[in-house]
């Protein structure tokens, strides 16, 4: 191609005035050794920067659209796991209840006499009628208070 046609051909694609046809072909010849001059550098830097930006965009959509699929996956394999681990972790037969008490560092699984203990236990904390009124602890707190 001779410079006039180049340059005519330039002029239009400033213009917005060419085919995508006359693109390709633009590009291909601003790529041969006739087209170094430095008036054509503007038109290679905005041609090389669209062809960029499409490969760029193309790569995006390409990897958006991995990234859902990937997602879906991801999320699927997630839910498959903890229902695996929640079916691992249920007892498949139930446990009967359990009885148990520890006295004095001794464990104790014989409901009787965890009952019997329970009660004992209870008994010793408990205190007469007679004692529990308000007047009693009133005077024992301020008893504890006056006291040297």
């Amino acid at each position: 191609m001779n410079k006039a046609a180049l340059d005519e051909l330039v002029r239009r694609y400033w213009e917005a005035e060419t085919t995508p046809e006359e693109e390709r072909r633009l590009a291909f010849w601003l790529l041969e050794p006739e087209a170094a001059d430095a008036c054509y550098d503007e038109v290679r830097a905005v041609m090389g920067l669209l062809a960029t930006g499409r490969r760029l965009h193309r790569a995006k959509r390409k990897r958006t659209t991995w990234q859902r699929t990937g997602r879906k996956w991801a999320v699927a394999a997630v839910v498959g796991g903890l229902i695996f681990a929640g079916t691992r972790f249920i007892p498949l037969v139930e446990e009967q209840d359990v009885c148990v008490a520890y006295v004095g560092g001794e464990r104790i699984t014989d409901p009787t006499r965890v009952m019997n203990e329970a009660h004992n236990a209870l008994q010793a904390t408990q205190r007469p009628a007679d004692e529990a009124n308000v007047e009693h602890a009133l005077n024992d707190m301020f008893a504890t208070i006056n006291e040297p």
